[in-house]
């Protein structure tokens, strides 16, 4: 499918008074709970501005929805959902794709890594390199050390036809320097759906979500959540 989506969340507070319409108008649609007013959406953070961050990163509209959630397409506009609620979705996908925007920084060295959630066959939605879902070749941030681990995000793009975007997280035990990898986002094309997972980060713990984007609306659930330390 052609999937052209229309940028409409330019600032938080935009962000807000869509939620606060969604609220007033479609009262029986899943949509984030009152205390969504007092949240900041957390801003990306580089490696010099490492000290000055606090967890969770990600998101935090994603910690705050209500599961399974459904947007219906826009059945006099192919490939789009229906506004205003697809802002909120909006909001959602285009803070990951600045994540995924990112000028890369260093890689960390490490010396070995242990993949905690290798994605399904079936969550393929393209015939892609493993290399890639799995890739620690474009580091784009470093994240506050999380316990004994340091934390570092990488992405990196497939340019091939339909695009897509993988982007994972790197955990590396301070004194060992053996590191834990998460699969944490992607965006997957493809001939008739997209394929998206988001994630957020509370320290060592990790959130995912995921959904497929059809002909007839995107629907996003809960899908995981990944202790590093193994607890």
């Amino acid at each position: 499918m052609h999937f052209n989506k229309v940028f409409y969340l330019n600032t938080f507070a935009s962000l807000i008074f869509m939620i606060f319409i969604l609220g007033c108008a479609s009262p029986e649609r899943n949509s984030a709970p009152e205390k969504t007013d007092s949240v900041e959406i957390a801003e990306p953070v580089s490696a010099t501005s490492v000290k000055e961050f606090n967890y969770p990163w990600g998101n935090p509209l994603l910690l705050q929805l209500k599961y399974p959630l459904k947007w219906e397409a826009d059945p006099e506009k192919y490939g789009q959902l229906k506004q205003p609620e697809a802002m909120l979705f909006d909001s959602i996908s285009n803070y990951y794709e600045s994540l995924n925007l990112a000028k890369t920084i260093a890689t960390p060295d490490y010396k070995s890594v242990q993949v905690l959630n290798p994605v399904p066959r079936e969550e393929m939605n393209v015939k892609t390199d493993s290399l890639i879902v799995y890739q620690l070749d474009s580091c784009r941030f470093r994240l506050p050390d999380a316990g004994n681990f340091e934390c570092y995000y990488f992405s990196k793009t497939d340019t091939g036809a339909p695009a897509s975007t993988f982007g994972n997280l790197l955990f590396i035990d301070k004194a060992t320097r053996n590191a834990k990898l998460i699969q944490a986002y992607h965006m997957q094309g493809g001939e008739q759906s997209v394929k998206y997972q988001f994630f957020t980060v509370e320290k060592l713990t990790i959130s995912t979500f995921s959904g497929w984007y059809y002909d007839d609306g995107f629907t996003l659930k809960m899908k995981s959540q990944i202790n590093v330390a193994g607890d």
